[in-house]
């Protein structure tokens, strides 16, 4: 995606894992401008599934634990993860 105006590019990358039931997305963002950019946030994701077990599941834990994995159950309504 390109905004012209502000002259920035986002590249959204999207990988789907059916062995493990996972999506994973990334998104990256490029200055083509000579200004400075800030930004505040991005969102890249939005999905309905059908009705079903699912859960969401992250990584959390500080520096040498960065990889405690995490699961919840998904229920009716909206699901995410906020970032600090």
């Amino acid at each position: 995606m390109v905004d012209e105006i502000a002259q920035l590019e986002c590249t959204l990358s999207y990988a789907v894992f059916p062995a493990n039931d996972a999506i994973v997305r990334s998104v990256a963002i490029k200055n083509n401008s000579s200004k400075e950019v800030v930004v505040e946030a991005a969102a890249s994701f939005s999905v309905d599934f059908p009705s079903g077990e699912r859960e969401m599941m992250g990584l959390s834990g500080d520096w040498g634990r960065e990889g405690q994995v995490f699961r919840r159950p998904i229920f009716p309504g909206q699901q995410g993860y906020m970032t600090v």
